[in-house]
């Protein structure tokens, strides 16, 4: 599926269409194809916000569903999926992450956060495996932060929310990356103090992925420069 981009102001809006259906109790419920349609804009999401990351560019936003009308010439938007969107963004996301709605849970055919989350991941491949010929193929890691998870035993975020795309893991394949980011968040929670509970979170969430990832895919990642950087992470 194509994803299309839209400019609004400040905001940069990303769709891609998906199928609705009508369950026997009236409630709109979607195709099976929605799952992966919402797995290919994840990934494209995952990308951009680590790319970003990269460069010291911090994104906050909301992945909704529903009915929405654009007008690329007078860059309007309209629609249900819009306005969740947006007021996800502002009331919800806070700090600098992309936060999925919780219903897609119910509109997708789960019973909880943790079966989406996990059918999502399905198609993100096994961590930092490249496969140019499927469409979803991640070297980034998954789609969705696995915090969800009973393997992910040391977490230090709360779970004010339960879904957002996991867009820093894949920082730990290059130290170098890792340490360009910390230099980043570095100079902005020492430079404006309003700005620190947001990137405390963000050493958090660098914190829960060293642990997942030396929990489940690595017997400890050794690498002295990984070390000192979570050592630095816990004394920001």
């Amino acid at each position: 599926q194509t994803i299309l981009t839209h400019r609004v102001s400040d905001s940069i809006i990303l769709s891609i269409p998906i199928s609705p259906i009508i369950s026997s109790q009236d409630t709109i419920k979607y195709f099976p194809d929605a799952l992966i349609n919402l797995a290919i804009l994840c990934r494209v999401l995952q990308r951009i916000q680590f790319q970003l990351a990269c460069e010291g560019i911090w994104l906050r936003g909301a992945v909704s569903f529903g009915t929405a009308f654009f007008d690329q010439e007078k860059h309007q938007i309209v629609g249900e999926a819009y306005i969740r969107a947006y007021d996800l963004e502002q009331k919800a996301a806070i700090y600098p992450r992309i936060i999925l709605d919780n219903g897609l849970v119910y509109a997708l055919g789960f019973e909880t956060a943790g079966d989406l989350q996990d059918a999502v991941n399905k198609w993100s491949q096994p961590l930092w495996i490249v496969d140019q010929d499927h469409k979803t193929a991640s070297d980034l890691g998954p789609f969705i932060f696995p915090q969800i998870s009973q393997f992910n035993t040391n977490a230090n975020l709360s779970r004010d929310t339960p879904l957002f795309i996991d867009y820093l893991m894949g920082a730990f394949k290059s130290p170098d990356t890792l340490v360009s980011i910390l230099h980043h968040i570095q100079q902005i929670v020492y430079t404006d103090n309003s700005l620190y509970s947001k990137f405390r979170w963000v050493a958090d969430y660098l914190l829960d992925c060293f642990y997942f990832l030396e929990r489940n895919y690595y017997s400890g990642l050794k690498n002295g420069k990984v070390k000192q950087c979570m050592k630095f992470l816990e004394s920001l």
